[in-house]
């Protein structure tokens, strides 16, 4: 008995000096330009700029946050660029990290004995210190975005057995894990074809992919073949260049962009090209769109706004199943309005009743062409390029509907008026 005594004597006296966690305290700061704070659900943010320090396993050198089971996530502001070796060791209550585009570079053991299941390294980190996630058991997924980061020895050894290691082709996570004998699945190219003159490019800093060229996207057999099948997860906006004509069948399926830029060269939208979208949240259809074909929208569950700049674009069948939350947007009497009363979903006007709209084709508006009609609100096709003074003057017009960066947008801006965008 007295030996048993002794001991939880010991233990005591060595979680004294040793084991002081983080959650002895709310904020702290490890550096003079970087802070954090722990919230009570164990939440754990790191604030400022800068390198973190480098820690020893035990001691006075030993990491505020090691050993710490009450952290249950991690999140790295932007403005840190290291996090120093043994930083967040024996965390094994952390279930979920967030990194920072800033960081380049991850120490030894930072996050070794963790409790997480994936994590997303930025691509501008260029080097993953030794066992730097060795012993997280539970890590099924790493996604490694630089094409050159070096990865230490060990850095992923004793994890889950079906690890699979996500980088680019030929890419150096691609070595090393053929070299540990870890999965590891392609993403193909940050960039590449999507078509005969088409080109995309995927920024690792703000994880928005790019379409850029002339003439219609390739038509895919199925997902599996959208060149940016493996990586559509981690996109967050998408812009679609002018001079792209076509936006192919599957084409964004179950990605998860907030936003998309559709340019006016734009005619048509492939079936289930938006297929459970979840995060997007509107769509603006520019006037030359003639045709989206069925289910291209079907699931877009946060989807609040899709409008329709062409009275006479053909919609398909099951567009916007789903979408709960969704008002159409469109002109009078517009297919888009008839597509909205079948479905039963909410139908806006495009412009509000009263609005003076000039008819498209119009090039050049004189002044006081409109000084004697009486109208709060205009319209100003996109066609029209040259605007003579002040065509509104005594009118009453206060809002100018149109396309941005066009004579109207200007004119607005010129005027003291207020622009709306179409579909906005």
């Amino acid at each position: 008995m007295k030996r048993i005594l002794f001991l939880l004597l010991l233990l005591s006296l060595f979680c004294a000096l040793y084991c002081v966690s983080a959650a002895a305290d709310s904020s702290g700061s490890l550096t003079g330009t970087i802070s954090w704070t722990l919230t009570d659900n164990g939440g754990l943010t790191l604030t400022g700029t800068g390198a973190t320090p480098d820690y020893e396993l035990w001691g006075d050198g030993k990491s505020p946050f090691s050993w710490d089971g009450t952290i249950k996530s991690i999140t790295v502001g932007e403005g840190i660029t290291h996090l120093g070796g043994r930083i967040f060791h024996s965390c094994e209550g952390v279930t979920s990290i967030t990194l920072p585009n800033s960081l380049q570079s991850i120490g030894d053991r930072a996050f070794y004995n963790n409790g997480i299941t994936s994590v997303s390294i930025p691509g501008g980190v260029t080097a993953i210190g030794e066992s730097a996630f060795c012993y997280c058991e539970g890590l099924k997924e790493v996604y490694v975005w630089n094409s050159s980061t070096a990865v230490g020895e060990f850095a992923f050894d004793h994890c889950a057995s079906n690890l699979t290691l996500y980088g680019w082709e030929n890419s150096t996570a691609q070595t090393w894990a053929q070299t540990a004998g870890i999965s590891f699945q392609s993403m193909g190219s940050p960039t590449g074809p999507c078509g005969v003159n088409l080109t995309y490019t995927f920024d690792l800093a703000t994880y928005t992919l790019t379409i850029s060229g002339t003439g219609p996207m390739e038509s895919f057999k199925n997902v599996g073949f959208v060149p940016w099948y493996y990586f559509k997860e981690h996109i967050r906006a998408v812009v679609i260049g002018q001079g792209v004509t076509t936006i192919s069948q599957y084409a964004f399926q179950n990605a998860l962009m907030t936003s998309i830029t559709i340019p006016d060269s734009m005619t048509f939208i492939g079936y289930n090209a938006f297929y459970y979208s979840i995060f997007l949240t509107g769509i603006v259809l520019p006037e030359n769109v003639a045709r989206v074909e069925d289910r291209a929208f079907i699931g877009c569950l946060k989807m609040t706004s899709a409008a329709f700049l062409n009275p006479d674009t053909s919609i398909g069948m099951e567009n916007f199943t789903s979408c709960t939350q969704l008002t159409i947007k469109g002109w009078e009497g517009s297919t888009a309005e008839n597509h909205a009363e079948d479905m039963g979903i909410p139908f806006e006007p495009l412009v509000p009743k009263s609005t003076l709209i000039l008819p498209a084709g119009l090039t050049t508006i004189e002044e006081n062409a409109f000084s004697g009609v009486k109208a709060g609100a205009v319209l100003i096709p996109a066609s029209v390029t040259t605007i003579v003074g002040d065509p509104f003057e005594g009118s009453g017009v206060v809002y100018i509907y149109g396309t941005p960066n066009t004579a109207a947008s200007l004119f607005a801006i010129q005027t003291g008026r207020i622009f709306v965008a179409l579909g906005e």
